[in-house]
C-alpha cells in the first residue's frame, strides 16, 4: 500500500467512530451508491445519487451527532459503508416531497416517466429494498423497475417485472413527486 492511501485510511480512522452491530444490523438497503433507495430517489428525481446522498450525509452526520466529521468523511460513511438507515426512510421522502399511500395509477404500458411511486418492499430479518412502481396492469398488479439492479447488471431478468398489492412484502409506497 502506497504511503499517501495508507496515511488516507489512518486519517479517516481518526474521524469516524466504530459502528456497532446492531447499528450495521439496522441498516436497510444496500451500500454506498448500490444503495436501492438512493437509485430510487434519482430514477424519480432526476437528481445524481451522489447530490442524494451528499443531502443524506449531511442529515445523518447532523442527526448522528458528529459535527466533526467534514463534508467528505459524512458523505464517505453513507456514500461507501452504511447505506440508508430504516429509521431515515421517513426524511427522505419528506425531503424529496413524496407522500405516503401513494401508488400509481398510470396506464398498464408501464411507462417509466409518469405517475412513479416508491415501494418499500420488506424481507425480513432488518433486509429490505425499494423499487420503482410505473404503472398498474390490466389484473391489478403494479409494473416496476429495479434502479439498483439496472445501475449494476441491465441485463439482469429482475430489472423490471409485476408485483401486487396483497404481496407480504410490501410495507410502503410513496409518490407524488413533483419539483419543488
Amino acid at each position: 500500500m502506497n504511503r499517501k492511501l495508507k496515511k488516507t485510511l489512518d486519517q479517516l480512522r481518526s474521524e469516524l467512530d466504530v459502528l456497532s452491530i446492531e447499528n450495521l444490523q439496522s441498516t436497510l438497503g444496500g451500500e454506498g451508491a448500490a444503495d436501492c433507495y438512493f437509485q430510487c430517489l434519482s430514477f424519480i428525481t432526476g437528481k445524481s445519487v451522489e447530490e442524494i446522498q451528499m443531502e443524506y450525509a449531511m442529515y445523518y452526520r447532523d442527526r448522528t451527532g458528529n459535527s466533526t466529521w467534514s463534508d467528505q468523511t459524512a458523505y464517505n460513511i453513507v456514500g461507501y459503508a452504511s447505506g440508508v438507515e430504516s429509521t431515515d426512510i421517513q426524511w427522505l421522502m419528506d425531503n424529496y416531497h413524496l407522500s405516503g399511500g401513494v401508488a400509481p395509477v398510470g396506464s398498464p404500458d408501464g411507462s417509466y416517466y409518469y405517475d412513479q411511486s416508491i415501494a418499500l418492499l420488506n424481507y425480513g430479518n432488518g433486509n429490505g429494498h425499494a423499487i420503482i412502481l410505473t404503472g398498474t396492469t390490466i389484473d391489478g398488479g403494479y409494473h416496476y423497475i429495479d434502479p439498483q439492479v439496472m445501475a449494476t447488471n441491465p441485463m439482469a431478468p429482475e430489472v423490471s417485472g409485476v408485483i401486487f398489492g396483497n404481496d407480504p412484502r410490501l410495507m410502503g409506497v410513496y409518490g407524488g413527486y413533483s419539483p419543488q
